[in-house]
C-alpha cells in the first residue's frame, strides 16, 4: 500500500497555480532537459518555453518561497519542488 505523501502547504499552494503546460514545463525542467529540448518536445519555440518558466518563477516568489537570484532561484525552486512532481 502506497503511503500517504504530506506535502508542505507552501508547495501545495505553488502547485495550484500552475497551469496545466506549467507542469509540464517544470517537469520537463526537473528532469534536467533544456529550454531548446523542451521546445522541440512540446513543438513550441523557445522563447515560449522561457516565458513559462518566468512565469513559474513569479509564482514561485509570489508564494512567498526561497527565492534564489539567477540560475540558483530555478535550481531552489526545482530542488523544493522536484519530490511531490
Amino acid at each position: 500500500m502506497n503511503q500517504p505523501i504530506n506535502l508542505p502547504t507552501s508547495v501545495v499552494l505553488f502547485l495550484g497555480t500552475l497551469t496545466d503546460r506549467e507542469l509540464v514545463m517544470l517537469r520537463l525542467v526537473a528532469q534536467g532537459f533544456s529550454s531548446e529540448e523542451i521546445a522541440d518536445t512540446c513543438f513550441i519555440a523557445t522563447s515560449t518555453v522561457n516565458t513559462h518558466r518566468r512565469n513559474i518563477r513569479d509564482k514561485w516568489a509570489a508564494e512567498g518561497l526561497k527565492q534564489g537570484t539567477g540560475k540558483s532561484a530555478g535550481r531552489d525552486l526545482v530542488r523544493t519542488v522536484l519530490p511531490y512532481l
